[in-house]
């Protein structure tokens, strides 16, 4: 960690004419309102997380424990979902059943974050349909409390509020501790005005940073980790 932060200090970046040292400590303050405590920052869509990449939130937390540091969590609710629904798995005999349970006002043409609230009808709903699909495993599982933690309130966040309430029953249960924020709401600032006025250079080294990153690991997709950034006559796209 200390050698990460030297080689962050000794960077010689800047953004808007801000050195990144400037803009590190700026970012730091207003996020956890101290300039000098580290930050392990995760971060997923606001959809159903299987364990694995649940437990980065476990792992945060325990890192910026020791650390005196704090846990973030990005809520990637910029993103257009995968999937809109929940596949359940239930056990009968010897087979795996599974079935696609719809979540309520999903739209997958949109971005997470104009996804409504979901409504108190609508999510008994959709409360019914997953506890018949689980059958006798649904009051043993973590299900009871999301959907307690998920229809508290209907409030302005929409639906990525509510599934933020929802999932952290289960972070609550390890004791999990974590600052969230979501991608939609802080996302701005220099290094956005530098990737605007400089868009044919940032694309170009994105690109050739993804291409390195495949040849790396040996990944064939080329949606993998993300899709290259593309061109359409003059214009050049940016991951915004």
């Amino acid at each position: 960690m200390d050698v990460n932060r030297r080689r962050l200090d000794d960077a010689n970046v800047t953004l808007m004419g801000l050195p990144l040292p400037e803009l590190r400590c700026r970012t730091r303050t207003s996020l956890l309102g101290d300039s000098e405590r580290p930050a392990w920052v995760i971060g997923h869509q606001p959809e159903f997380i299987h364990p694995g990449v649940w437990f980065k939130h476990l792992v945060a937390d325990r890192m910026a424990r020791v650390t005196d540091g704090v846990a973030v969590n990005l809520i990637v609710d910029s993103d257009v979902p995968k999937s809109t629904g929940l596949r359940v798995v239930r056990r009968q005999g010897d087979e795996l059943i599974v079935t696609h349970v719809l979540v309520p006002t999903a739209e997958p043409r949109f971005p997470y974050e104009h996804w409504p609230a979901v409504t108190a009808g609508r999510l008994a709903a959709f409360r019914a349909e997953v506890r018949q699909a689980m059958g006798a495993a649904f009051e043993e599982s973590l299900m009871p409390g999301f959907f307690e933690a998920f229809g508290r309130s209907e409030d302005s966040g929409g639906f990525v509020e509510q599934m933020a309430r929802g999932r952290r029953v289960a972070d609550e249960l390890v004791e999990a501790e974590l600052l969230e924020q979501r991608i939609s709401r802080c996302w701005g600032g220099p290094l956005l005005g530098e990737m605007l006025l400089n868009a044919e250079r940032f694309a170009a080294a994105y690109n050739a940073a993804l291409a390195d990153y495949r040849r790396e690991r040996r990944i064939r997709s080329a949606t993998r980790p993300m899709p290259d950034l593309q061109r359409a006559g003059e214009g050049v796209e940016l991951p915004l």
